[in-house]
């Protein structure tokens, strides 16, 4: 196909004109100021972000709040697993995994990785929330497997307001001192237009990603 016509034909598809000029970029280093950089407009800002790409946030106010979110969550859930409990204790957890019992595994039970393939929620944390696109940023590592937040159908993190960073260029210092195997950046459910520019969901990962944000008065 001509290359006019593809391209025509590619806006048309989209349903939005071909552009003609370049974008105008509104800034050209991360590090520049960040519009909403104040610590009580970022949790705002992410919120926004995520749910226009069909991300859910629960606010919760207290450790008591994330838990009762978390369990209503997981309340119908069959096969759960989740992170290391060691690498998700700074949320109190411990009634709610006691009342999931056998229903919930962590990497260090014998039949994880079964369970891990089958399962239909997988709890994490993370390491930063990126207020600037609803983007979650989370290293695999002892404990916590990549596993977790990718192939089940409904991911689950947690998430604290003092891990809230304006954009991506804040979040490389942490990684430069010690490179973890792989580093995860997640905006939303798992979606694809690859094929005839249909979108599907829930392809290449969770159909249902759902952030339970800890508002920190002091962050």
């Amino acid at each position: 196909m001509e290359r006019e016509s593809f391209l025509a034909e590619l806006g048309a598809r989209l349903g939005r004109p071909r552009p003609r000029v370049a974008p105008v970029r509104a800034y050209a280093n991360s590090a520049l100021p960040f519009a909403d950089s104040a610590s009580g407009e970022l949790p705002a800002r992410f919120v926004h972000e995520l749910t226009q790409v069909s991300g859910e946030v629960v606010l919760a106010r207290s450790h008591e709040e994330v838990r009762s979110a978390l369990a209503a969550e997981l309340r119908a859930g069959e096969r759960i697993v989740t992170w290391a409990r060691s690498e998700l204790g700074s949320f109190e957890l411990g009634d709610v995994w006691r009342d999931l019992g056998t229903r919930c595994r962590e990497p260090s039970a014998a039949d994880f990785r079964e369970t891990l393939l089958r399962a239909e929620v997988g709890v994490t944390a993370v390491d930063y929330a990126l207020a600037e696109t609803g983007t979650l940023v989370l290293a695999a590592g002892p404990g916590r497997p990549r596993g977790v937040s990718l192939l089940p159908r409904l991911h689950v993190a947690l998430v604290r307001q003092s891990q809230l960073v304006p954009r991506m260029g804040f979040t490389w210092a942490r990684y430069r001192q010690a490179m973890p195997s792989a580093v995860h950046f997640i905006t939303g459910p798992s979606r694809t237009s690859d094929i005839e520019n249909d979108l599907s969901i829930g392809v290449h990962g969770p159909a249902r990603v759902l952030v339970i944000l800890l508002l920190e008065a002091s962050a």
